[in-house]
């Protein structure tokens, strides 16, 4: 509505007011009013941006671009402005194409030859930075100094290059001679082996030669096959004042070179035997005359021992204390034992020196310059400088050292064996057979070059070393028992004749019996083989055969009876015709015949016998005899009419005790039964019941009710019994 004026009088502005909002679409018809006007020119004043708003008058203020450092007041001047610059631009842009770098989608990267192909250069590249994590491009001069620091890099790596190849080579020449060290040894240690290595398993011990065992802590085996396991020589050397340190175990060998002994624990050489020996034939007692019938005691002159000449005493007892005379047997071994060196060979670790010219290893070191040790010989071990061990399985030590013989072993400088290795001999006194596998030599004969072996302990095995203690309390002894002897020799001299005589008388007869009982004839065995059999056989190992034909065949199996047979492992016959087959089998009696394993048979199909007179078994594997058989079916009958009696006992109380509940049941039956019931319609009634049946009782109560129409009837019951059994009912009713 408008106020005042003529609204159709067009003369006269009028204002319309309070005009809504007309729709703003295409196809829209409704005035607009003021604020819609003002809405549209304020966004058209923001969009035109420029600083340009809206004035009071509704009107839009020119906005005010800066374009290239010129100012302009509308649109137009603007993009006239703009598609000028974007002109230049585009030209610009052209020309830089030409001189600048530019993607190259195909490369991937920036190219430089603008499509031509040609390699183009980039100038005033300024010097990038150079890091690990850095981006930057580096210039000519930057890659100049990297060349110059290549070339020098180049130069030390040709020189490391070299330096590598002679350390390469220099680790297979040590390759080599660590090689060579295994097999054919180092200077002054050489071994010439192909079979079993040496093995030292003791503490501090050592190994030396093929297939030598030193297992005992502080031990040496030295020599081919040498072992040394005990902890002292022999395994359990005897001590006297003194304890042995370890073994030295030489297999074996003789000890030649030895200088003589001087201290108790010092070895003794065969010329101090002999002298002892010598010694001894002033004091030895000795026949009158060459038919040895009479010998005269305390007798101005002794004529000296010769190997036919001497007189023996015989049936002398193996001395064992220190004021004990020793036989022949003991000093026999007394001989064989100065094979076997007793206590440490000293300082052996010292004595291997210098491995590898002065290299040396643990415990094995040498210190000199003269030849190389060379061991040619099998098996052959040289140590120390210029030993030569060219016998098989030979050990020479020390410089100078020389094995040559098989199996000997030369200790020492200057040591040799002279040639002598594995030797047989018969002892001298002993007329024991003896067989040594080498000779151990600590000095030179030839030359005059011997050795004391000191600290030698007590020996006391049959090829242990004895030292100058055990000579000469050996010596002492024996010259005591022979004075002690040499009193009862003219008593048993006279009583030789006639023991001889009757000895032959003995003879004589032990001959006849002896046929008697080759022939079965006589003894507690006798045989009568009528029927002209085979001597018995025992083919099998370890088995035994008696009995005309008797044959044993299985291994440690026994056939004992004529034509007995015993061809299972283990098996025994025992009987005429009796034949155990089966392994562990015992066959016993005549004909008898054990053909299943670990079996025992006394017969065979259709002739079995009786075993009588069997004591009563004990043991669970025991046999039992009739009496044990016949007594244990009693107890048996015994303890099943026990059992049965018993059970049936039980039986009847179960039976009676299930009669009482029955009955006592019966009894509740009977008492719940008794309950009254109310008859008045809605009356209630509690009632108590009691009954009796076959002496059990039972109490009964209950509640009843009768509906107030009379048509139901309820009842809730229980009872009791004196069986301590319980038991409840209900019931409904209906009545019409």
């Amino acid at each position: 509505m408008a106020d005042g004026g003529d609204a159709l009088n067009p003369g006269n502005a009028q204002v319309l007011n309070n005009v809504a909002n007309g729709a703003v679409n295409s196809r829209s018809l409704d005035a607009v009013n003021g604020s819609q006007l003002y809405g549209l020119a304020s966004s058209t004043a923001n969009a035109m941006g420029g600083g340009s708003t809206v004035n009071p008058d509704g009107s839009i203020s020119a906005p005010t671009y800066y374009v290239d450092g010129t100012t302009v007041n509308n649109v137009g001047d603007a993009i006239t402005h703009i598609d000028g610059r974007v002109t230049q631009n585009t030209t610009n842009i052209t020309s830089l194409q030409q001189d600048a770098l530019q993607w190259n989608d195909a490369l991937g990267a920036y190219d430089a030859s603008h499509g031509s192909g040609d390699a183009q250069k980039i100038t005033h590249v300024a010097a990038g930075d150079i890091s690990a994590d850095s981006t930057d491009a580096v210039n000519g001069s930057q890659l100049n100094a990297t060349n110059q620091q290549v070339d020098a890099n180049t130069n030390k790596i040709t020189n490391l290059d070299g330096r590598v190849t002679n350390v390469e080579g220099d680790v297979t020449n040590l390759d080599g001679r660590v090689t060579n060290i295994y097999d054919t040894g180092t200077k002054y240690f050489h071994a010439n082996s192909t079979g079993t290595d040496s093995i030292a398993s003791g503490v501090d011990s050592v190994a030396i030669g093929m297939g030598a065992i030193a297992s005992h802590d502080g031990s040496v085996a030295l020599g081919a096959g040498s072992i040394a396991g005990g902890s002292t020589l022999g395994h359990e050397a005897y001590l006297v004042g003194g304890t042995a340190t370890g073994e030295v175990n030489i297999g074996d060998r003789r000890v030649t070179g030895l200088s003589a002994g001087a201290d108790d624990t010092d070895a003794v050489n065969v010329a101090q035997l002999k002298a002892i020996t010598s010694g001894a034939v002033a004091d030895a007692v000795m026949y009158d005359n060459s038919s040895h019938d009479s010998i005269t005691l305390g007798g101005p002159t002794y004529n000296s021992l010769t190997k036919n000449g001497g007189t023996r005493i015989t049936n002398v007892a193996r001395g064992e204390n220190d004021s004990d005379a020793v036989n022949m047997s003991q000093l026999n071994e007394t001989n064989a034992q100065v094979s076997n060196i007793d206590g440490r060979v000293t300082n052996v670790e010292g004595s291997i020196t210098s491995i590898n010219n002065g290299g040396g290893i643990k415990y094995f070191h040498a210190n000199s310059t003269k030849a190389d040790s060379v061991a040619s010989g099998a098996d052959s071990v040289a140590v120390g400088p210029n030993a030569q061990s060219s016998g098989n399985g030979s050990v020479a030590m020390g410089e100078g050292a020389s094995a040559a013989a098989d199996g000997s072993v030369a200790l020492g400088q200057g040591a040799s064996d002279n040639g002598r290795g594995a030797e047989s001999y018969i002892g001298k006194y002993s007329n024991a057979a003896n067989a040594s596998v080498g000779t151990v030599s600590v000095g030179n004969a030839a030359t005059g070059e011997t050795r004391t072996l000191s600290n030698v302990a007590d020996g006391k095995q049959a090829t242990d070393a004895v030292n100058l203690r055990q000579l000469d309390g050996a010596v002492a002894e024996s010259k005591q028992y022979t004075d002690d002897s040499i009193q009862n020799v003219n008593t048993q001299v006279a009583n030789v004749t006639t023991n001889v005589s009757k000895l032959d008388n003995r003879v004589t007869n032990v001959e006849g019996d002896l046929s008697k009982v080759q022939n079965g004839t006589d003894g507690m065995f006798q045989v009568n083989n009528t029927s002209h059999l085979p001597k018995p056989k025992s083919t099998g190992a370890d088995s035994v055969a008696g009995g005309a034909g008797a044959e044993a065949v299985g291994a440690n199996s026994a056939a004992i009876g004529t034509r007995s047979r015993a061809s299972g492992q283990n098996a025994t016959a025992l009987g005429n015709g009796a034949k155990a087959g089966a392994d562990n089998s015992v066959a016993l009696g005549a004909n008898s015949t054990a053909d299943r394993a670990n079996s025992v048979s006394v017969g065979s199909a259709g002739n079995e016998r009786q075993i009588t007179n069997v004591a009563a078994g004990t043991a669970p594997s025991d046999a039992v005899n009739v009496s044990q058989l016949q007594q244990s079916m009693g107890d048996i009958s015994n303890q099943f009419y026990d059992y049965t009696d018993s059970r049936y006992n039980a039986l009847r109380h179960d039976l009676k005790k299930q009669d009482d509940i029955l009955s006592a049941g019966i009894a509740g039956a009977m008492a719940m039964a008794t309950l009254p019931q109310p008859y008045v319609p809605g009356a209630s009634m509690a009632a108590v019941g009691l009954g009796n049946y076959r002496g059990q009782g039972a109490l009964a109560v209950g509640v009843s009710r009768i509906s107030d129409n009379g048509k139901w009837v309820t009842k809730l019951q229980a009872t009791s019994s004196t069986q301590g059994d319980a038991g409840i009912a209900a019931g409904v009713g209906y009545q019409w």
